[in-house]
């Protein structure tokens, strides 16, 4: 039988339910995926302060705070360290600059959101967002409130904390065991 809560939608798949045969091929997916958004290459200039259209991206220095930037499609690195994301000066802004095909990749050691929120424009779609995390991955602080919008594929484990909603997908352990935690009243809705 399956679990079922009045919070969640779906199916809740628990280790106490036994092996799921499809299990091996999962891991198998997530890890080509993660590899394949690793494997891609980053510009090395800074990120440009506007959109621009088409291909964008750039290093960012570590422990940089994502709050406040506009970013056009691309690939973003972090150099050796953390993404960080608060509401210091305003929300992420993604904008796919009227292409609704427009990927956005974002890759760090680690990812760690406290306040930030997450704002998409033209014509961006959280399922082609992608935040990638070598390590762990923190969304949100248990504290604020924000909106968080893309698919984070982590290497380790992810949280996601009270107060966050997320429209997009939490794929954890890419390098191995992962687990995915998930408090309180927060809201995940996988995008379409």
């Amino acid at each position: 039988p399956a679990n079922t809560s009045a919070q969640v939608t779906g199916v809740v798949n628990t280790t106490d339910r036994g092996a799921i045969a499809s299990l091996p091929q999962l891991k198998l997916d997530l890890k080509a995926l993660y590899d394949d958004l690793l494997a891609r290459p980053a510009p090395s200039a800074a990120p440009p302060a506007v959109p621009v259209a088409g291909a964008g991206g750039g290093t960012f220095l570590a422990g940089t705070d994502l709050a406040g930037k506009r970013l056009g499609p691309g690939i973003y690195q972090v150099a050796a360290g953390a993404s960080a994301l608060s509401s210091a000066a305003g929300p992420l802004v993604l904008d796919a600059a009227g292409n609704p095909d427009a990927v956005f990749i974002i890759r760090a050691d680690t990812i760690v959101t406290t306040s930030g929120s997450v704002v998409l424009e033209g014509g961006a779609q959280a399922k082609n967002i992608y935040w990638v995390s070598t390590g762990a991955a923190q969304i949100g602080d248990g504290t604020s409130k924000g909106f968080f919008q893309g698919s984070v594929v982590g290497g380790d484990a992810i949280t996601v904390d009270l107060g966050i909603n997320v429209e997009g997908r939490m794929l954890a352990g890419a390098l191995g065991a992962g687990a995915l935690t998930v408090k309180g009243a927060t809201v995940v809705i996988v995008p379409k």
